[in-house]
């Protein structure tokens, strides 16, 4: 089988794309790679679409392979008559599709169950459940280094992005007491409970998305900003009640903006470089999930469980589909919940080890991107 991937930019979907290229070369497939993430890079030449469709039909793939929907590609599949298959790793409520891409060649995967729905009452025929998955080769259990335990080892870590430029973007674009009210409110009841849908929140309140619209470009905007802008709130809330108690914390500059100088705060890290060492390196890994997922879980899950490390995440209902909760995973509701867990943890390493331990089995045996890359491979089997 041949198989033509499209690779875009991003901070994680190159690391996907990555590992999704190694399963299908593990599974004995012929991958051809378009590098659309250098695009914008003033050395290279520009493609056309007639120049992506010579290079498609010079390959001659099965089928066309990407991560998040790049709608040209799902136009011009339409033309070549091939199959699309498109893995939504993010919210398909943060693109548009015109007319002219939805088509009956294009079989999309999606990680939260939750968007399913959507993308069908889009006139999308074919969409189907794909949950996340980790690559064992790179999140293992590893032999750390003396430098490795002096650099990584601590109670707690979190790695996570602060997401303080939507937090700013939804302060600075409320420029009428109308907007800001609305927007802090909808920020507020996001962060307590993120399993809330902004579209509902908004239709709830006087002036609706109306009022929105006059200081952000579309609808699709402000549902980023707003998701977005209240998990900044909900995990800072989250660290600074439990920064005293050992924590570690990595990302992006933004957190610096947002949280107490107390926390202790040590920057960016490397995906596959240096995660899998703090995996191993930590006590306790926590786990936030992202507020576009309303049902799933996220890989961080899962790489960390791969490399033997105890998990304590937030709650989504994928959890129990995926693992036997509080067997092999142990998840909070609330901060003041999290706290109490932490302690006791902390102070129990031999039931954090069982735990880790069995999730570490089920993972291995369920859930990484060989068995994703099967189960893709099993439904078109089945519906192409």
């Amino acid at each position: 089988m041949r198989i033509f991937i499209f690779k875009t930019g991003g901070s994680i979907v190159p690391y996907i794309l990555k590992d999704v290229i190694e399963a299908f070369k593990e599974l004995g497939f012929t991958v051809e790679v378009l590098d659309l993430s250098r695009s914008g890079d003033p050395e290279e030449k520009l493609l056309t679409p007639d120049d992506i469709i010579a290079l498609i039909k010079r390959f001659g793939p099965d089928f066309v392979f990407g991560i998040n929907y790049l709608g040209f590609v799902s136009y011009l599949v339409t033309l070549m008559k091939i199959h699309y298959v498109c893995w939504f790793v993010d919210s398909p409520s943060y693109w548009t599709f015109p007319k002219e891409c939805v088509n009956r060649y294009a079989l999309l995967f999606v990680v939260d169950r939750k968007w399913i729905r959507g993308l069908k009452d889009l006139g999308f025929e074919k969409v189907y459940y794909l949950p996340g998955a980790t690559n064992p080769k790179v999140f293992k259990k590893i032999s750390l280094s003396k430098e490795d335990i002096a650099k990584y080892q601590c109670r707690i870590s979190f790695v996570g992005n602060s997401t303080y430029s939507y937090y700013k973007r939804c302060c600075e674009n409320s420029k009428s007491r109308e907007s800001k009210t609305l927007i802090d409110e909808a920020v507020r009841l996001l962060a307590q409970n993120p399993l809330l849908e902004v579209e509902d929140i908004l239709e709830a309140s006087k002036s609706g998305s109306e009022a929105l619209l006059k200081d952000f470009k579309d609808m699709t905007e402000i549902r980023a900003s707003l998701e977005y802008a209240a998990s900044a709130i909900s995990k800072k809330e989250v660290i600074e009640e439990i920064y005293d108690l050992g924590l570690h914390l990595y990302g992006d500059k933004g957190w610096r903006e947002l949280i107490d100088r107390r926390v202790r705060f040590l920057g960016h890290i490397d995906y596959h470089l240096e995660l899998p060492k703090l995996y191993n390196a930590s006590e306790i890994n926590l786990n936030m999930t992202k507020p576009q997922l309303k049902t799933a879980i996220t890989p961080r899950i899962l790489d960390i469980s791969s490399c033997g490390g105890f998990v304590l995440t937030d709650y989504r209902s994928d959890l129990t589909q995926m693992f036997d909760l509080n067997e092999e995973i142990v998840f909070y509701r609330e901060s003041k919940d999290l706290r109490l867990l932490i302690e006791y943890y902390l102070e129990h390493p031999s039931e954090r080890k069982r735990l880790a331990k069995r999730a570490q089995e089920r993972v291995l045996k369920e859930h990484t991107y060989l068995h994703r890359m099967k189960e893709i491979l099993g439904v078109m089997k089945e519906v192409v």
